[in-house]
Parts: structure tokens; sequence; C-alpha cells
């Protein structure tokens, strides 16, 4: 019988719980010695295990060494947890907390500039890019005393938001400028892996990187987003927005060189960019998707008889700059510049690519004649993250899904040397096992190749038609690798017992949550549902839902990336590094198992939770070893036509063994 032992919280510690699992108290304890030894550790910690509160534990380390602890999370959800906890050690620690000199934790959450502006807030204002281009603000400097306010006791944004509503104060600019007292700042990655958001950042902290301990929250993220972060775009919405700022600049510029450098960009624009996206629209078309931009192509990108247009977006940059900086005088219109920053990125990118650096890609794509996209992709995030984490006093690396630490290491370029316990694969999970079978059924592919095949695609169909007639009356989701294959298994009509919750392409936050909140209402309700999702969406990691909606979760196919031209050079410039062997890890089979891991970790949020996991595909058979280690213990293979009878007696088990949990 599976039992999950528990320990007393260390006396002296600021933890903020009575007691700890087996599997909380060795991360707890790694994350203290990484901070006293200034080491970074890579922390395979399962879901249910607590990471957090073990995690900011180490402000008992890094508050009486004078260093303050920069948590990174890119998930709403997790800034107010992080804050919780730290309320929570206020509360219940107070004893442990005068021990280290202090009364209180002074915290502070900061979330992006546009969800904290004052004047966005109250519906003033769209434009929100205050701290980009220094814009005319009145509530850039602070005479309600509002630092005080957000660190007499640790509260969300969202909350901060609010009070700054009631108190006419900017709640963005009240959370930097109260940086530099606190103890704890709980952010966004682009915090430090954005270099102009950083560079800002660490003038409001005023203390250097090396005088921080960090915490990277869901940091099997961490490489994509620092490329998302450095990746430029240009599409028609970026032109159309570059085109009307530089005729609102044309009307008070009184600078003749920024005059010459505003018609030399819109003339650019007119003249040069917009007939060559009609060229390439008509190869992309042609092709079929996604181009990768030749060295010839990038050229004629950046033809141009007059000075250089990156020049010239850098001087009008400069001159927005300066002249919202004014005291006096200064305008009272309120312009952008953060579209035309997004072409010089692409331009300076294409120069930098020409000039030999292989570390940059140019894209384009377009889906008809009105919509394209020019990207900037860089492929190593290494070059950003060894410097940012190497530079940190300490660094935790923690997620519910890193089980490729080698692989990890050679992504971020980090020093093997300064890695604390590489050995240790993973933290004790406090589940169990039993209650969360795995089964790989091998009888069908999600392969470009089978995509037409009748029978292949039936063979989906019947996984999916014969486990919601297992598990109803219960609930249960189904992620798809993609939306394209989505619609050709979806069929809600053949399951009209269940209400469907369909995730769509490009859902705002808004109806995000509102089918958060629905999905929610059906599980507290027992109203059956299948939730219809994505690998790589909205609803198959980092969200939780209450009242432990699912019974049984379907992977149905291999999550691996659309293989398109960004994805074919990202490969090449892997394989020109490292070696193919790593190259396809890195590139394909670790994104496509740390969505699984993901995924299967919507079913079980709590010890009493129990869903059985499905994973419909071929290769699933190859890559398990890539499952969390507690996963690979209740592996099963079923094939197609009996997975039906697997999950009714899982279901009828389950129920028979646990009728005090809620079916």
């Amino acid at each position: 019988m599976y039992e999950n032992k528990r320990i007393s919280s260390p006396q002296g510690s600021i933890f903020p719980k009575d007691d700890m699992s087996l599997g909380q108290f060795e991360f707890y304890s790694d994350a203290l010695e990484t901070v006293r030894t200034g080491k970074i550790l890579l922390a395979n910690a399962p879901t249910g295990i607590g990471k957090t509160a073990a995690a900011l534990s180490i402000l008992q380390e890094s508050i009486p060494a004078g260093r303050k602890v920069i948590f990174l999370t890119t998930r709403d959800t997790h800034h107010i947890q992080a804050i919780q906890e730290i309320r929570e050690m206020n509360e219940k620690r107070a004893d442990a907390l005068a021990a280290l000199g202090i009364k209180k934790i002074k915290a502070i959450d900061k979330v992006g500039k546009g969800k904290m502006c004052l004047l966005k807030a109250k519906g003033v204002s769209k434009v929100v890019n205050c701290d980009v281009i220094s814009m005319s603000c009145d509530y850039r400097r602070q005479n309600f005393p509002a630092s005080d306010l957000l660190l007499s006791d640790p509260i969300d944004a969202e909350t901060a938001v609010k009070l700054s509503i009631a108190k006419d104060y900017c709640a963005h600019y009240a959370a930097l400028i109260a940086s530099k007292d606190a103890d704890v700042i709980v952010c966004d990655y682009s915090y430090l892996f954005d270099r102009e958001i950083r560079k800002i950042f660490f003038q409001y902290l005023d203390v250097g990187l090396g005088n921080c301990d960090i915490i990277i929250d869901e940091a099997h993220n961490l490489a994509d987003r620092i490329l998302d972060l450095n990746t430029y775009q240009v599409d028609s919405e970026v032109i159309k927005e570059s085109l009307a700022a530089l005729s609102d600049l044309r009307e008070i510029c009184k600078e003749d060189k920024v005059l010459d450098s505003i018609e030399s960009v819109a003339s650019y624009i007119k003249t040069s960019l917009r007939p060559y996206v009609k060229i390439l629209t008509r190869k992309s078309s042609y092709l079929g998707g996604e181009i990768e931009l030749s060295s010839s192509e990038v050229k004629a990108l950046l033809s141009w008889k007059e000075a250089s247009v990156t020049d010239s977006l850098l001087r009008i940059s400069e001159y927005v700059q300066f002249l919202f900086s004014q005291k006096e005088n200064r305008p009272e219109q309120k312009i952008s510049v953060d579209d035309l920053m997004q072409l010089s990125g692409v331009l300076c990118s294409a120069e930098a690519f020409l000039s030999g650096d292989k570390t940059i890609g140019l894209f384009f794509d377009s889906e008809d004649y009105k919509n394209f996209r020019l990207r900037a992709v860089p492929f190593d995030p290494a070059i950003i993250a060894k410097g940012v984490i190497h530079s940190a006093h300490s660094a935790i690396l923690m997620s519910g899904t890193l089980p490729m630490k080698d692989l990890l290491i050679k992504q971020l370029g980090l020093d093997e040397k300064r890695v604390l316990k590489l050995d240790k694969e993973t933290y004790p999970s406090p589940f169990d096992p039993l209650l969360q079978p795995v089964v790989i059924c091998a009888g069908a592919s999600s392969m470009k190749k089978d995509r037409n095949d009748k029978d292949n695609i039936d063979s989906f169909k019947k996984v999916i038609r014969d486990t919601a007639s297992a598990v109803y009356p219960n609930s249960m989701a189904v992620y798809y690798p993609s939306y394209k294959f989505m619609e050709l298994l979806k069929n809600e009509e053949e399951f009209p017992d269940f209400k469907h919750e369909v995730e769509i392409q490009g859902e705002s936050n808004k109806h995000r949550k509102e089918r958060k909140d629905r999905i929610e209402k059906y599980a507290k309700e027992n109203v059956p549902f299948i939730l219809h999702g994505i690998m790589g969406g909205s609803y198959y990691e980092g969200i939780d839902f209450r009242f432990n909606p699912f019974k049984a979760i379907v992977v149905a196919g291999f999550p691996i990336s659309t293989y398109n031209a960004s994805q074919k050079a990202y490969q090449r410039y892997l394989r020109d590094k490292f070696d193919y062997e790593t190259a396809w890890k890195m590139s394909a089979i670790m994104p496509a198992m740390i969505r699984t891991n993901q995924a299967i970790g919507r079913g079980i949020r709590n010890e009493r939770d129990w869903c059985a996991s499905i994973l419909v595909d071929s290769r699933f058979m190859m890559e398990k070893v890539y499952l969390q280690p507690h996963l690979r213990s209740n592996i099963q293979y079923v094939s197609v036509g009996g997975m039906g009878e697997f999950v009714s007696k899982f279901i009828k088990k389950m129920n028979g063994s646990n009728s005090d949990v809620k079916r």
C-alpha cells in the first residue's frame, strides 16, 4: 500500500507549513544548499511536491546576506501563489523572521506594465509603452507614498492595480520604485531575459545581478521563452502603426536630421518594404507555407539607396526618448514607437545575418495577400541564458517536467561544474502511481504520412469514443497535437451526453478565464464534459482546474513541433553546434515529451485525485523513458480494441476503493 510519509518542518525555518513530504524536504534542503554555496540547481520536482513554498524558503539565507530573491514565473496564478506563500511565512513564522532581524518579508509582485498601468486600468489610454520611450505621463513620478503601501503587506499585482485606481497612483511605477526596498520580487521572465527590460529593471533595483538569488518557475519553458522575447516581427499591423507614428512625429518634430530620418523610414516602408512583401507573399503562397530567406533575399530586404534605415530608426527612437523626457515643452500627444522598434529589430537582425551571424534566421509566411509575418528568429537561448544565470549569486530552475537535465544544460549553455546534484533525476512524488496509470496505445500514428489513412484515423476515434463511454458520467480531456488534427478527430455530435469545451486558436485572456470558470462549474455540479485542448495551447500546462474534473486524459497523437522552415533551420543550427542526435532530441523529442508530461499533470493535482492517462501513438513506445520517473513505474500497454474495457475497470476500481472521494 502506497504511503506518502511526512516529516515535521525544520525548527527555525521560515517554511510556512507545519510538515513536509519527503520529496519536498529533499528539494527544500537542496535549495538552501544551492544558495549557501552559490550554485545552480536543476530541480525536476513532480506536481504536488510544493515547489513554491520550498524554493521561497531560501529567503532565510538571502535576507541575512543582503541579497534579493527574484522569483520568475510566466503564469498569473503562480504570481498569486508565490505572494500567498510569502504572506503565510509572515503570519506563521514571525519568530523565525525575528531571528533573522526582520519583522516581515517585503515582497513586490510585478506583471507586465500593460496590466498595471493606471491610465489603461481607468480606460483612458490604450498606449502603454512608458518605460520604452519615456512617454509623457503624470504618474511616472510618485507623489503618493505607494511604495510604503505595497511593501506593508505582500499583495498580488491585481490587488495593487485596484488600490491604484482608488488612490490615484500608478501601480507599475510604484512596484518598480518599491523593488529597491523589497526582499523578493515576483515577476515575469522578461525582467531578466529581455535585454532592454533587464536594464531598466536593475536601474530601479539598484543592485547587481551578482547580489541576487533567482528562482525560475516552470523552467522547462525558459529556452523557448528566451527565443520568443528576442524574436522580432513585422506584419501588416506593424507597418500600419509605424506609418501612423511617423506621421504623428512629423507634425511635432523640429530637428532637421530627425525629419530626414522620418522621411527616409517612411519612404523605405512605402517604396521598398511593401513591394518586397508582395514578392515574398507570392513565393510563400506558391510553396504553400513558411519560407526561409536566403542571403540574396535578405540583401534585397535591406537594399536602400539612401542612409541606413536602421540608423534612421535609432535616431528616431533617441529623439522620441529625449522629446518626452522634457519636463517643460513636452508634447501632450502620446506617440508609440514600439512598432518601429519591431521593424528596427528585424532590420538589425538582417544586417547581423549578412555579416555572418549564424544564430539568426529570417522567415516569411503569408495566409493571404493581406496577412503576413516577417520574423527575425534567434536560434540559441544560451547566448542570453548563460550570461544571466551565471551572473546571479545562485539560481534554482524548477519544474514539474524537467526530466532531461543533460539536454537542458547544453541548451542553456550552463557550466556543469556549477550545477548542484546533477545526478539526482527527480524528487519523490507525493502521489500514488496506482492512482495515475499511464496507458500507451501503439495502434495509431499522428505522423503526417498517416493522417490520410482512414483506418488509422478511425483508431484514434475509437480510443476516444470507447474512453468516453467508459468514463461517463465522469469527465475527461482530449489533447491533440494541433488544431488541424483536432478537426480530423473531434465529433461533438457523437457524444451528446457530454458538454464540450473546445479550445479556439487565439483565445483572449477573458475567454480563457470564462472557459476555465465553466469547466470548474461543470466539475462542481457533476456535469459530464469533454475538454478538447491543444498541446502547446492554453489548457495543457500551468493551469489547475478545481474539483478534480478529469478521470481520463487522452493524448491523441505525439505532440511534435510542426516541421516548417524555421524548425528546419533551428535543427540545422543545432546539428552544426552539437550533433544530429542531440539536435533531434533538443528540437523535437524534448518539447514533445515535456508537453506530454504537462498534459498528464492536469489529471492529478493532489494526493486523493485519480486519473488514467492514455497516450495514443506508436512513438510513445520509443520515448517513454522521458516520462516522469513516478509515471514510468505504472505504464501499461493496451490495444485500440481493449481501451474501453481497461478504462471501465479502472473507473470501477477507483469508485469502489475511493468511495469517500468525489467521483
